[in-house]
């Protein structure tokens, strides 16, 4: 994390990213379904990060500075065993779907 997270200050784009991946591995961000994991911040974001933080005995305020405990608890969690999330399959809606794909 580079800087202050919050809905009430620029964020940095890189960071977006990477709490959205970090947060949908953990299965607390789901990304729409035609757009997929973006840098843009959007609400969905921000509400993933309180429900981690309140899962996780920390204030609720969808608020992470670097190496706070927001922080530190998603990086204990993340490399924790059995850390999964949602992975969505796209088509172009072309003719070269492979058969395994299209049955996901």
């Amino acid at each position: 994390l580079k800087a202050r997270f919050g809905a009430d200050n620029a964020v940095d784009p890189s960071d977006v990213r990477q709490i959205k991946l970090t947060l949908n591995r953990l299965g607390y961000y789901l990304p729409l379904a035609k757009v997929g994991i973006t840098d843009i911040p959007d609400r969905a974001i921000f509400n993933a990060l309180k429900n981690f933080q309140k899962d996780h005995g920390i204030s609720a305020n969808g608020v992470m500075k670097p190496d706070d405990i927001t922080v530190q608890t998603l990086n204990k969690v993340i490399q924790k065993d059995g850390a999964t999330g949602f992975y969505m399959w796209h088509t172009v809606q072309d003719n070269k779907v492979r058969s395994t794909h299209a049955e996901r």
